[in-house]
């Protein structure tokens, strides 16, 4: 008598049902993998938009701005029109996004806005990647050029940010990161 019921080689082998399909893909928040939303639901992550970052920034900047410049003009003494304020200014700026970004996932303004900052991967992203989101505000090292430099990133940044459909600037793509929404 003949069996017409095919047999699987393989571990299985003798056995009638076929072997189980492959697991799907790991999710991923890369713009090129991931089906970008405008935050309707189940549709992939939604990128957090231009005006959200930039309110984020204004919050930075007073979080930062203001105890620095408390510090170093009545404290120190320093003038703030002088170099060595837009040294020190310039670094602790760079410090406090890379140090947040990296081990918190985001900056004080950003979390209060409910974003947060990963890899494309979906991870947090190391203190090199933070780096190479916020190595423009290293600009203001440069003497009379630098804020003319600093704003013609921060347009760019934002031009980049509003012309991608997951809203990631060229400084997020540098650093393969994306803001996301909460």
């Amino acid at each position: 008598m003949s069996n017409d019921t095919p047999s699987w080689s393989g571990d299985d082998a003798g056995s009638t049902q076929p072997p189980p399909p492959p697991p799907p893909p790991a999710p991923s928040y890369g713009a090129d993998e991931v089906t970008w939303s405008e935050g309707s639901p189940g549709a992939g992550p939604v990128g957090g938009g231009l005006a959200k970052r930039f309110g984020a920034r204004i919050i930075d900047g007073l979080i930062v701005g203001i105890p620095v410049g408390l510090v170093l003009i009545f404290g120190l003494g320093f003038d703030p029109a002088g170099y060595v304020y837009s040294i020190l200014t310039a670094v602790l700026n760079l410090a406090y996004f890379v140090f947040l970004e990296s081990s918190q996932g985001g900056t004080l303004g950003k979390r209060l806005l409910s974003m947060t900052v990963t890899s494309v991967a979906g991870q947090r992203i190391s203190a090199e990647q933070a780096f190479r989101r916020n190595w423009w505000l290293l600009l203001g090292l440069v003497p009379v050029i630098g804020p003319l430099a600093s704003l013609g990133i921060t347009i760019y940044i934002a031009v980049t940010i509003s012309g991608d459909p997951a809203n990631r600037g060229f400084h997020d793509k540098m650093a393969d990161a994306v803001v996301l929404e909460r």
